[in-house]
């Protein structure tokens, strides 16, 4: 399965992927659109962005969209920019003490920070990449979930820019 995501996400639609994109190409004749209200991780509309015009990507939680809007409006530069003063390219997230060094300094920076904010977006995408069980949870101190196993700092450049 040569399927594109962005980060694992509880509730992720991955697994039923081929189902979904069979009922999609079967509708997609007779609209130019696509919206994913519950977008989650984005698995979904990414993976089918290539059969509409226009895709609209939703979900309740706001940290979950600033990644999105991250990923949708930043440039190389701005991430490039984070790596600088972050070092995240050269940290090993799946590694107890800098995860929870990096969540730390993480909150105090970045977590608070408007919800279009580039630094916010690039930061809860790793931190998200390196959490357990990919639960992507939050609280009134910022992101407060667990070490874990992925780190998605090594597989960051397979992505795709815009």
């Amino acid at each position: 399965m040569n399927d594109l995501y962005t980060f694992r996400y509880i509730g992720n639609k991955h697994q039923f992927l081929d189902v979904i994109k069979k009922i999609i190409l079967h509708l997609n004749d007779r609209t130019d659109s696509f919206i994913d209200v519950f977008g989650s991780s984005g698995v979904v509309s990414l993976n089918v962005q290539k059969f509409f015009k226009n895709i609209v990507l939703n979900d309740i939680d706001e940290n979950v969209m600033n990644i999105h809007y991250t990923f949708k409006n930043a440039l190389w530069s701005d991430y490039r920019s984070f790596c600088n003063r972050t070092h995240i390219d050269t940290l090993d997230l799946s590694k107890k003490d800098i995860y929870y060094k990096f969540r730390d300094k993480g909150n105090k920076e970045f977590f608070f920070q408007d919800t279009k904010s580039f630094d916010r977006g690039f930061f809860l995408y790793f931190i998200a990449g390196g959490c357990i069980n990919s639960f992507f949870r939050t609280g009134p101190n910022g992101f407060n979930q667990s070490s874990g196993l992925e780190d998605l700092s090594r597989r960051f450049s397979l992505m795709r820019w815009n």
